[in-house]
């Protein structure tokens, strides 16, 4: 058993048994029951365990080369920019993470995408963190069994201080390429704002 169950379930023994204790305190109720151990054990580890899913994410595991086009004004031709990136799995087979750098705005960009599958929630889920922002971009989505998936991704928007919202639609393009495309809605449109194509480093 991990240490995260351990935890939880450590913590679900501690809530369970204080909620106990102001049943009993309160005249004209039963007393409640504690939680099964052996189920809620079985519901953690089985939350835990890595499934076919995660071995769709893992086929981003590898050196891979970057360009990267974004459109500020979608009546103009885009900027672009090269780099590099590199994703491992981490955590058991659980998560692939990513490290991104390239150039932005002709200055130094670099990134971390973090990507998985929630069990619980049965979606694929992932966070992106970036050297231009001090915020927490996260994902949720859907993949077929190659990995094409669509996800919308959360963010806070400097301009206006509230959450934005975007769509991502990953495609490959054979086991070495995978195109990634950012729509937002501006003026009641979906406009593309970003489109990435990683290629595997050989």
């Amino acid at each position: 058993m991990n240490l995260r169950i351990v935890a939880c379930l450590l913590a679900g023994v501690f809530a369970a048994r204080v909620a106990v204790a102001d049943d009993k305190e309160k005249p004209g109720k039963k007393a409640g029951k504690e939680p099964d151990m052996a189920a809620m054990q079985a519901a953690w580890e089985k939350a835990g365990t890595p499934g076919d899913q995660h071995k769709v994410l893992k086929k981003m595991v590898g050196k891979w080369t970057v360009s990267m086009k974004s459109w500020m004004d979608p009546k103009q031709p885009p900027m672009e920019s090269k780099g590099t990136a590199e994703a491992k799995p981490i955590l058991g087979d659980r998560f692939v993470q990513m490290s991104f750098n390239s150039t932005f705005m002709d200055k130094p960009f670099s990134g971390i995408a973090t990507n998985g599958y929630d069990n619980v929630k049965k979606k694929y889920v992932g966070t992106w963190i970036d050297s231009m922002s001090t915020g927490i971009m996260r994902s949720e989505g859907t993949a077929d069994a190659n990995g094409n998936m669509t996800a919308e991704g959360v963010a806070a928007d400097p301009m206006t201080g509230k959450e934005s919202k975007m769509k991502i639609v990953g495609t490959w393009q054979g086991d070495d390429k995978l195109v990634e495309e950012f729509f937002e809605k501006k003026g009641g449109k979906e406009q593309k704002t970003m489109e990435i194509t990683y290629t595997r480093a050989k």
